[in-house]
């Protein structure tokens, strides 16, 4: 009786092991460390990987202690200024099983990523769309898909959109507009267009119209909507003024 009972029990525990490492292995949640990344962006990679099996934790330069039960680590390179035990930890883990890559690195030292050629090609092209809602979630997918080996929750990946950042946008509207006359035709088609009403143009520095975290921009275009005006919510910087040329707001 002792006996069987111990072969039971060996069992129930072998059962659990295979269960745990079957979970972990495949429906885990992808622990995504984002280190010394702004605030901002942030909380467009969150809001892109919210409903997702994917959990972002952000981590300072003096938290790399959290880096331990992070699945994959991403460094926000360009300057960048850790110590050397910082760098050596950070090592440590470009020499384990764990994804590290570093982006736009400024220092030679900082250099410390162990992808290799492809996905380093993948991640840069996802990341070079800036906080583009596509390219964020895109790049979640395949971080997990492909860095993270986890399939569960994650869809075939797709190439990286080439994003136009002199565009505008119209918010909560996954679409972007060369012109103010593009803009303006699907402005009319909305309904939102009045005639002869003053023009304002919304131009955005920190929070871009392209990316997830664009509630407060939003909020205001909506707001002067209220108040009558035609809103032209702009992403870009080096045509600013043609577009104030163009609008006369």
């Amino acid at each position: 009786m002792k006996k069987k009972f111990i072969v039971i029990l060996l069992f129930i525990v072998c059962a659990a092991i295979g269960a745990y490492f079957v979970w972990q292995c495949r429906f885990a949640p992808t622990r995504i460390a984002l280190v010394e990344y702004m605030n901002a962006s942030v909380a467009d990679v969150a809001k892109a990987a919210a409903g997702s099996r994917v959990e972002i934790v952000p981590v300072k330069k003096d938290e790399l202690a959290k880096l331990k039960r992070a699945d994959v680590v991403l460094v926000a390179g360009m300057g960048l200024q850790i110590d050397e035990d910082q760098r050596e930890l950070l090592r440590k883990i470009a020499a384990s099983a764990k994804p590290i890559y570093v982006g736009n690195s400024t220092n030679p030292d900082n250099k410390i990523t162990n992808l290799d050629s492809v996905q380093i090609a993948k991640l840069t092209a996802y990341m070079q769309g800036g906080s583009d809602k596509f390219n964020t979630r895109e790049m979640l997918n395949y971080i997990r898909r492909e860095l993270d080996g986890k399939t569960y929750g994650t869809h075939e990946t797709v190439e990286a959109r080439d994003v136009n950042s002199e565009v505008f946008v119209y918010p909560a509207e996954d679409m972007y507009f060369a012109s103010v006359e593009e803009y303006r035709k699907y402005y009319r088609e909305k309904g939102l267009y009045r005639e002869n009403a003053p023009n304002i143009a919304v131009f955005t520095a920190m929070v871009s119209p392209l990316g997830e975290n664009t509630e407060q921009v939003d909020e205001l275009v909506y707001a002067l909507q209220r108040k009558g005006f035609n809103v032209y919510p702009y992403a870009g910087i080096r045509n600013r003024l043609a577009v104030l040329q163009e609008l006369n707001p």
